[in-house]
């Protein structure tokens, strides 16, 4: 069995052995209180089948479904829809009889793949960008991506959907470092996950410390990703000016850094 905490249990992985291996068959999730809530019954690594209460799910649309039915929507309510792998369908049938925003994370298309006939959206949009007319509105990050995307929806389809800006992060005010920004340094934040190519960035701070030897490079954050990333600055000898700083309040920290560095797609 494997134990997940945030400030208290919330979810056990169960597993049993098959060919030396050790496959997980179940996952419970907790209450507070440390009450099992519901399961989930693997089959080959695949959620098959939610059990919740008196009732069984046969798959994760079906538990979706019936979890946003018991919410009883209406028009005064808001449904936000992320990344919509595996729910895209369900959330969009079960959210009509609310208002339903998306979200738009990333670059949203891919720029190769795109020419004026014909545009590839970014898998994880495709669905929501195919009805858009189910959208109530679109939120992007920024302004920029907002006009890209409105002359986009303009020129490649039949849909003008709303589509508003809201920064990812903010802060109330800006400060400044009482002991200034310190010479060469940089730093990204986020989770150290695939997507966010920090990986690439270690490599090119790497490269350009042959050039630039004053170079420094924090990360914060924490991810899968930790320890690809503690080897890659192991092997090139960059502890000294590569770090790995974990989770951290940064409001009062960006200050001190001269370049804020991301790469994720």
């Amino acid at each position: 069995r494997k134990d997940y905490f945030s400030y208290t249990r919330y979810c056990s992985e169960y597993f049993a052995p098959k060919d030396n291996v050790a496959v997980l068959y179940q996952r419970t999730f907790y209450n507070e209180d440390g009450t099992p809530v519901y399961d989930i019954l693997m089959n080959q690594g695949k959620e098959e089948v939610y059990h919740y209460k008196d009732k069984i799910f046969y798959g994760k649309q079906a538990f979706v479904r019936a979890f946003m039915k018991s919410l009883n929507l209406n028009k005064s309510d808001l449904v936000i829809l992320d990344r919509e792998t595996g729910i895209g369908q369900v959330v969009f049938e079960e959210a009509q009889t609310a208002h339903l925003a998306v979200v738009v994370h990333a670059e949203h298309y891919s720029e190769n793949a795109t020419n004026e006939d014909y545009i590839l959206w970014n898998n994880y949009y495709d669905y929501q960008f195919t009805n858009a007319d189910k959208v109530d509105f679109f939120i992007v990050s920024t302004d920029r991506q907002n006009e890209v995307l409105q002359e986009q929806f303009a020129k490649y389809t039949q849909h003008q959907p709303k589509i508003v800006t809201i920064p990812v992060g903010s802060i109330d005010s800006l400060t400044d470092s009482s002991q200034g920004r310190k010479p060469f340094s940089l730093i990204t934040a986020s989770r150290l996950a695939k997507e966010k190519h920090i990986d690439w960035l270690v490599k090119a701070v790497i490269e350009a410390h042959k050039e630039l030897p004053e170079l420094t490079f924090d990360i914060y954050g924490s991810g899968g990703e930790d320890s690809l990333l503690r080897d890659i600055i192991a092997n090139h000898q960059a502890e000294d000016y590569i770090q790995l700083k974990g989770h951290a309040e940064l409001s009062q920290i960006y200050s001190q850094y001269e370049v804020y560095l991301t790469a994720s797609t």
